[in-house]
C-alpha cells in the first residue's frame, strides 16, 4: 500500500480531521489532503511528525512506497549537499573577503604614491618654468609621463593663472585660469573613452618660478576601489551569515 492511503487510514483510526493534523504539524489542510491522495509527499521531517502522531514504525509507513523512498533518499542527499556547501561556504567567502581587502590596500597604496609622486615632479617643473610658457617645458613633461612609475597615467590637464606681479600666498579669487596643456581633448571620442574609464589623482596647486598659479588634473588607471570595498562588505556580510546558518544546523543535527 501506499504511503497516502496508510496515513489517511492512520488519521482516521486516531479520529482525527485534516483540520486537526495540519494544526499539529503547521501545515495547510491541503497539504494533508496532497498527501493523503497521493499528489504529493510529505518531508522527512514531516514523516517523522506523522509516524510519532499516528503510533506508526516508519518502516511500516514507508514500507511497499518505492517513490516515496526514492523521494526521501534524494531529500536527504540534497540536504546533506546543502549541508556540506554551508559548512565550506564561511572559508570561501572569507578566504574571498582577504583577497579584496588586500587588493584594497595596495591599490590605495599605490593610488596614495602615484599622486605623491606626480606632485613632486610637477612642484619640481614648475619650479624651473614659466609654465605659461608650454613649449619650454612639454618635451620634459612628456618625459616624465614615459617614466615607468607613471605607465599607468591615462591623461593630464595643465592649467595657469598668469600673475603678471607674481604671486607668493597662491590666493586664487578672482583668477581665471587657462587652460594650457592635455594630453587628450576630454570633448573628442577617445577623451571620453579615457576618462571614463580612469580615476582623477588628488592634485595641488603650486607655484612656478614666477609666482604663476598652477593647477593640474591627471588620470589614472581606475582601481575600482569603491566597487571592490562594496563586494568585500557583500562577501564578509555572506561569510558572517553562512557561518551562522552552519553552526544552527549543525546544533540542530546535535540535538536530534
Amino acid at each position: 500500500m501506499k504511503i497516502g492511503p496508510k496515513l489517511k487510514q492512520a488519521r482516521l483510526k486516531k479520529e482525527l480531521t485534516q483540520e486537526n493534523v495540519a494544526n499539529i504539524l503547521s501545515v495547510s489542510r491541503s497539504t494533508i489532503s496532497s498527501w493523503e491522495v497521493g499528489r504529493s509527499y510529505p518531508d522527512l521531517e514531516s514523516i517523522v511528525s506523522l509516524s510519532d502522531l499516528y503510533n506508526i514504525s516508519l518502516d511500516n509507513l514507508l514500507r511497499e512506497d518505492s517513490d516515496m523512498i526514492k523521494k526521501l533518499s534524494l531529500d536527504s542527499k540534497i540536504i546533506n549537499k546543502i549541508s556540506k556547501f554551508l559548512s565550506y561556504l564561511p572559508i570561501i567567502s572569507f578566504i574571498i573577503f582577504l583577497c579584496l581587502i588586500s587588493y584594497i590596500n595596495i591599490a590605495n597604496s599605490t593610488y596614495n604614491k602615484l599622486s605623491n609622486q606626480m606632485n613632486n615632479e610637477m612642484k619640481a617643473l614648475s619650479l624651473k618654468y614659466d609654465m605659461t610658457e608650454v613649449d619650454r617645458y612639454k618635451k620634459e613633461l612628456e618625459n616624465i609621463l614615459n617614466k615607468n612609475e607613471f605607465k599607468t597615467i591615462k591623461s593630464i590637464e595643465i592649467y595657469v593663472a598668469d600673475m603678471e606681479k607674481g604671486n607668493k600666498n597662491l590666493e586664487t579669487d578672482k583668477m581665471n585660469f587657462r587652460l594650457l596643456y592635455e594630453t587628450v581633448d576630454p570633448k573628442s571620442a577617445q577623451g571620453m573613452k579615457v576618462l571614463k574609464n580612469s580615476i582623477g589623482l588628488p592634485s595641488k596647486y603650486v607655484l612656478d618660478k614666477d609666482g604663476n598659479i598652477v593647477q593640474y588634473e591627471s588620470y589614472t588607471k581606475n582601481y575600482s576601489i569603491y566597487e571592490m570595498e562594496f563586494v568585500a562588505f557583500v562577501f564578509g556580510t555572506l561569510g558572517i551569515i553562512s557561518l551562522l546558518c552552519s553552526i544552527i544546523i549543525k546544533l540542530k543535527k546535535s540535538r536530534n
